[in-house]
C-alpha cells in the first residue's frame, strides 16, 4: 500500500455493526483491530486478537502480513465461516490520509474460505450496484420518456393519455423510491461526491413536481379550465419536471 493512505475491510454488509481491520501506511505501518456501531468513524476493538506484521519498502509502499483465529471467542469479531457460499465484506480506501478518518472510496464483495484448506475467494459485489444503475437508467430514460410524451406530443391522440402519464409519473417516484431505499439500507447514507449530490436533488425533485402535478390535476377537476391557477401550476409542474428529468441524466451520467 501506498505511504500516506489507508485501506481497511470489515465482516459485513455495512458498516454499521462491523468487525473491522485498519491497514495505516504512515511510520513503519500499523494494523488496527477496528469496531464500527453505526455508520461513524469506527472505535478502536477492545480485544486485540491480530498477529501482523509490516515492511517498508524503499520505493515507500508497505507490505502487510495479518492473521487471527476464525473463532476468537469474543462477542465483538466475526465468526469465519469454512466453506459455503461466502460471507459479506466490505472495504474503504483513503487516498489522503493514513488515520482513521473519512473516506472517498468504498466497496464490498464476497469472501469464502474452503473448508479444505488452501486459499479462499474474492468476488465483487455489483449486484445492487448494478440493479440501482439498471433501475434508475429504465426509470428516467424509459418510463420517464413516455411520460413526457403522453403529454408533451401525444395528448391529442387519445384521453387515455393523461391516465398513461399519471401513472409512468407514479411508476417514476415507485421505481427511485426503491433504489434509493436498497442502498441506503445496505450502506447507508451517502453524501459525497457529485453522483449523491445529484441524486438528492433528484429525490427532491420527484417530491415538488409530484406535489404539482397531483396539484394541477386536483386544479383541473375541480376549476374551470385555463384559469391562472391552473396555467400556473401546469407551468410550475413541467418546468420542474424537465429540469430534474435533466438532473437525472446528470446523476446516472455521474453514477456510470
Amino acid at each position: 500500500m501506498p505511504s500516506g493512505q489507508y485501506f481497511a475491510v470489515g465482516f459485513g454488509a455495512s458498516m454499521s455493526k462491523a468487525d473491522m481491520v485498519f491497514f495505516s501506511g504512515q511510520g513503519d505501518g500499523k494494523v488496527l483491530p477496528l469496531l464500527s456501531h453505526t455508520e461513524d468513524t469506527p472505535a478502536p476493538s477492545t480485544t486485540q486478537n491480530l498477529t501482523w506484521s509490516a515492511t517498508k519498502t524503499d520505493a515507500g509502499l508497505y507490505n502487510f502480513t495479518v492473521s487471527r483465529s476464525l473463532n476468537t471467542g469474543s462477542s465483538e469479531n466475526f465468526i469465519i465461516p469454512l466453506g459455503g457460499d461466502g460471507f459479506p465484506m466490505i472495504w474503504a480506501l483513503s487516498k489522503t490520509n493514513a488515520s482513521v478518518s473519512y473516506h472517498s472510496s468504498t466497496g464490498s464483495f464476497t469472501a469464502s474460505v474452503p473448508a479444505t484448506g488452501g486459499c479462499g475467494d474474492q468476488v465483487a459485489d455489483n449486484k445492487r450496484i448494478f440493479r440501482h444503475g439498471l433501475i434508475m437508467w429504465i426509470s428516467w430514460f424509459g418510463i420517464g420518456l413516455v411520460q413526457i410524451c403522453s403529454m408533451r406530443w401525444f395528448s391529442y391522440l387519445s384521453d387515455i393519455m393523461g391516465y398513461l402519464h399519471a401513472v409512468a409519473g407514479w411508476a417514476v417516484v415507485a421505481c427511485n423510491a426503491f433504489a434509493a431505499i436498497d442502498l441506503i439500507a445496505n450502506y447507508g447514507y451517502q453524501w459525497k461526491g457529485p453522483h449523491h449530490v445529484l441524486g438528492w436533488m433528484v429525490v427532491l425533485g420527484l417530491i415538488l413536481f409530484t406535489i404539482t402535478g397531483v396539484a394541477a390535476l386536483l386544479a383541473k377537476k375541480l376549476l374551470k379550465r385555463g384559469t391562472q391557477t391552473i396555467i400556473a401550476l401546469r407551468t410550475i409542474h413541467r418546468i420542474l419536471a424537465f429540469g430534474f428529468w435533466a438532473f437525472s441524466m446528470a446523476a446516472i451520467t455521474t453514477g456510470m
